[in-house]
């Protein structure tokens, strides 16, 4: 049985309350939590090389057509946004 901690009438779930939901909870949901940042960490230092991964990369002002190449998986792996 889970249990979740009571939210004060008229309070609305945040964001990160209803990931928790879907994760689970516990360890589990916190080692995904640091596996994430330590992802994010390491590919914002460069350690991590995901070139290899982005199919393409769009200006914003292609957004539209980068979010419609990104649902094309017989042709792109990972679509980036560039906004400068």
């Amino acid at each position: 049985m889970q249990h979740h901690r009571a939210r004060r009438p008229g309070r609305r779930p945040r964001t990160a309350d209803l990931d928790h939901r879907r994760q689970g909870t516990g360890a589990a949901a916190a080692s995904a939590s640091q596996a994430r940042f330590l992802a994010a960490k390491l590919i914002g230092s460069g350690r991590i090389d995901v070139a290899p991964l982005l199919s393409a990369t769009t200006p914003v002002t292609d957004a539209n057509d980068a979010f419609l190449l990104a649902g094309d998986k017989s042709r792109a792996i990972k679509v980036q946004i560039a906004f400068a």
